[in-house]
């Protein structure tokens, strides 16, 4: 089920992002848009928030490759389209400018960091 997922989530990504020169530009509203509260609700819900980054922690898996990683892992970093650190998915920079910034709400403080962090 969760393979399920991470392939809409990267299916988002693809749709909603094309290369336009050396920049990256939205190319599809609807696809950017929901790939925005999916990317949000995980920052939220298993993320984490520097000064200079935001990220998504990783979920253990039993599962273990011969390169040490789970195969949930891999296929979160590849469905956010991000690296792959110790601490979890490190989103890239070029599409953070591009993402809506979640509205914060007072139950979630986290939720003003990430609004402030965008």
């Amino acid at each position: 089920m969760i393979a399920r997922g991470y392939a809409v989530l990267k299916a988002l990504r693809e749709e909603a992002f094309k290369r336009d020169g050396k920049v990256y530009a939205v190319d599809d509203i609807g696809a950017w848009i929901a790939f925005n509260a999916t990317e949000a609700t995980l920052v939220l819900g298993d993320g984490y928030i520097s000064a200079f980054e935001l990220g998504v922690a990783i979920k253990s898996s039993p599962r273990t490759t011969l390169k040490g990683e789970t195969t949930n892992d891999r296929k979160l970093v590849k469905a956010l389209g991000g690296t792959a650190t110790r601490k979890g998915v490190h989103l890239k920079s070029w599409y953070m400018r591009l993402v809506l910034p979640a509205p914060p709400t007072p139950t979630f403080k986290k939720a003003t960091r990430v609004y402030e962090r965008l």
